[in-house]
């Protein structure tokens, strides 16, 4: 090590870098620094009340609005009449010492002839700008010689605390402004019209709360950091592995026992079609890990459920309606809020909105519904007009019912856009699966059989003179059809009266129904029909009689057993014939 100057040996102050681990006590030192540099426990703080000499506490590294950095401490020492500083450091790459004469005091407490003096030294004055992250930085205090009032040979060394003595986290929680999270889309950017070719990018809305976390970290003071990553929680959204280039501070400093970040989304992450109906888009896990403490929070991406409706509830409530409730109301409210002041700042335009979908049979053939709203403040502004008409289909929930009959659903996305350039969207939600059952007219119950008893085969014969046989009236003679107020027809038949031995009667089967009485035949003969003025729960008495035909002779009517017929009862649905559907 390099002598010191004697006439320098008033008051030297040491500041070592010392990086644990990374070199050997014998080969880093060996040419310029003492084994007694090496950082140490730290000594007895001072005190000024017993006037103890030594540092009040950790020595502080600051970097200050000139862009300086300093390092700060509080020493206890006596009144002295002149003071020199030196400073021995250690860097990766360097090693020695530099005499320091800049730097400022402040006298902060006195007692008697001690007092507590406030250090501000630059830190660019020793060679090397401190590491406020390293952990084992020591500042030391040497006395030697005589000066003043107090002979220092007789106080000796003195070591600082560390400057970043570790104080580990013991408890985390995270909290975020909204359930469900929107990829924001610079609007400078060439967009196309399905955003397919989107990917990676990242928003202009930095004062944008859509996209904020805060980790809560117990204690307040400490000085582990908080690490942030996205992970996907189904099959349907792939993520990274390593999603630390979507946050813009992915390694926060605590600060008065919070860290705060902001990340942003893919857009392309909103491709994929969401087909659960109890989340909004696609659920994702959120982690802050401090140290050894870790909390996660699920959070959804995209902020539309999946629908699964029917054309009963469509009809009563409209279309728009059904879809509102899929829409996670104050997420949503709270991102057109956040879009109406960031175009205030920035455009003139206002924010309009559209929506879109996709056919089952084509994901990239986009379609678009004929609404656009400027001056979009609220979630509400998105469906008070959902449209019932898109491009290619007039009758959009008619086709929607269609398409679920078949197995298959729709997908459907709103869009928003900055009405000073609507070819672009700002952002958009995830892909919902839209499904609409056909409530259609079921036939519960026919009658389980028409008894005309024991006929005199005269009465069979030549027609029985136009005279009818009645069948017996029993409670089981019913229809009964459920969601009767729907477009259908009820259509009956009737095979021959026909014994075991192959004998078959001519006859004319007539049936009663609702005050209407139909003659049957072998082929299928209307016998009632409904529609949406027909009351839901259609139930209704059946009578039948039987009219034979002159054709019959008594020669031909064999007795050894009974004639039976076959009557076949066929409810069809027509195509429903619903209103367009709104609030």
């Amino acid at each position: 090590m390099q002598a010191v100057n004697s006439s320098k040996r008033n008051f030297i102050l040491l500041i070592l870098a010392i990086f644990v681990g990374v070199f050997s006590l014998s080969g880093y030192f060996a040419q310029s620094v003492k084994a007694d540099v090496y950082t140490q426990p730290a000594s007895q703080l001072g005190d000024l009340n017993s006037k103890r000499p030594g540092f009040t506490g950790v020595p502080v590294v600051k970097t200050e609005s000139d862009g300086q950095q300093y390092v700060e401490f509080d020493f206890v020492q006596p009144n002295l009449t002149s003071k020199t500083i030196e400073l021995y450091y250690q860097t990766d790459n360097s090693n020695g010492y530099s005499y320091v004469s800049d730097f400022s005091t402040n006298t902060i407490q006195t007692n008697q002839n001690w007092q507590v003096v406030h250090y501000k030294i630059r830190s660019s004055y020793f060679g090397f700008k401190i590491d406020t992250a390293d952990s084992s930085l020591q500042m030391r205090v040497v006395f030697s010689g005589a000066t003043g009032i107090f002979n220092w040979n007789n106080i000796g060394t003195y070591y600082s605390p560390y400057f970043n003595p570790t104080t580990p986290v013991t408890g985390i929680s995270i909290t975020t402004p909204n359930q469900s999270l929107f990829p924001l889309i610079p609007q400078n950017l060439n967009v196309s019209a399905d955003l397919q070719s989107v990917d990676n990018i990242w928003s202009k809305f930095t004062d944008s709360n859509t996209g904020k976390a805060t980790a809560n970290v117990t204690p307040t003071n400490t000085t582990d950091k908080v690490n942030w990553s996205l992970s996907s929680n189904t099959s349907q959204l792939t993520l990274p592995s390593d999603t630390s280039s979507w946050f813009n501070q992915q390694n926060n400093n605590v600060s008065n026992g919070k860290a705060q970040t902001q990340f942003y989304l893919p857009v392309g992450l909103n491709l994929a079609t969401n087909t659960d109906s109890n989340s909004y888009g696609f659920p994702v896990t959120l982690t802050a890990k401090a140290g050894q403490a870790t909390n996660k929070q699920t959070l959804d991406l995209g902020g539309l459920k999946a629908i699964n409706t029917d054309s009963d509830t469509v009809t009563q409530k409209g279309l728009g309606s059904v879809v509102a409730s899929a829409i996670d109301t104050n997420s949503v409210t709270n991102l057109i809020q956040t879009l109406n002041a960031t175009l205030k700042k920035s455009t003139s335009g206002t924010l309009q909105y559209n929506w879109v979908y996709w056919d089952p049979s084509n994901s990239s053939d986009t379609k678009s519904g004929y609404t656009s709203k400027q001056n979009l403040t609220n979630a509400s502004d998105l469906t008070n007009s959902f449209p019932n008409r898109f491009n290619n289909q007039s009758n959009f929930i008619q086709y929607v019912e269609d398409q679920t009959a078949a197995g298959k659903s729709v997908a459907i996305q709103f869009r928003i856009y900055d009405s000073a350039n609507s070819k672009n969207a700002i952002t958009t939600s995830n892909r919902a699966a839209l499904t609409i059952k056909p409530i259609t007219a079921q036939l519960t119950q026919v009658p389980t059989a028409f008894n005309f008893g024991s006929i005199p085969v005269a009465a069979a014969a030549n027609g029985s003179n136009g005279q009818a046989v009645s069948a017996v009236t029993t409670n089981d003679n019913q229809i009964k059809i459920q969601n009767a107020n729907r477009n259908w027809s009820l259509t009956a038949s009737y095979t021959p009266f026909t014994n075991q031995s192959g004998n078959t009667l001519q006859t004319i089967l007539a049936v009663g129904l609702a005050g209407k009485t139909t003659n049957l035949s072998q082929s299928a003969t209307s016998v009632a029909s409904g529609n949406s003025q027909t009351s839901a729960n259609y139930d209704q008495n059946v009578t039948a009689s039987l009219q034979f035909s002159k054709n019959n002779t008594a020669a031909n009517i064999k007795t050894d057993s009974p004639y039976t017929a076959k009557v076949t009862w066929n409810l069809t649905n027509n195509t429903p014939k619903l209103s367009s559907a709104s609030n």
